[in-house]
């Protein structure tokens, strides 16, 4: 993906574009793994969290680099990989916490609710990154006198 696609796909569509597309697609893909019904289902729910996974994260560390001052790049990514590093922490305890309240279920739908959980923060991060403004190199300078070169 980063080797050479990611690229292409930020110059025609966008980081923001594929940031929020990669989030919904890793929402969605989560939502589908635990009600698949066989291994087809299955491969295409695992196909599209990488690819979700893909497309979200390398234009989310372009965007955290662009959207801050020069000289706060480097605290604005090390930031987002400490969020990174705190989610890989916090995720699997609050999965298995949520796994807690499948205890009770059938075994067909044991397993369920952390699956889902995490499906919605991703879809409420696809949502936040409609907030997401454009960088600053994409947007047009503002109150330019007419007739002056830019």
């Amino acid at each position: 993906m980063q080797g050479g696609l990611i690229g292409r796909l930020v110059r025609i569509f966008g980081e923001r574009a594929l940031a929020r597309a990669g989030l919904f697609v890793t929402a969605l893909s989560l939502a589908l793994l635990p009600v698949c019904s066989n291994l087809t289902w299955l491969l295409v729910a695992c196909l599209g969290l990488s690819l979700g996974s893909g497309f979200a994260s390398p234009p989310l560390n372009g965007l955290a680099s662009q959207l801050v001052d020069q000289s706060w790049q480097g605290r604005a990514l090390g930031v987002l990989q400490s969020a990174g590093s705190t989610a890989r922490l916090l995720g699997p305890l609050l999965g298995g916490w949520l796994l807690m309240f499948d205890l009770h279920k059938p075994l067909s739908q044991y397993g369920r609710t952390p699956f889902f959980a995490a499906s919605l923060l991703c879809g409420i991060g696809g949502v936040l990154a409609f907030c997401l403004q454009k960088p600053a190199a994409d947007r047009a300078p503002e109150n330019i006198p007419v007739g002056s070169a830019i």
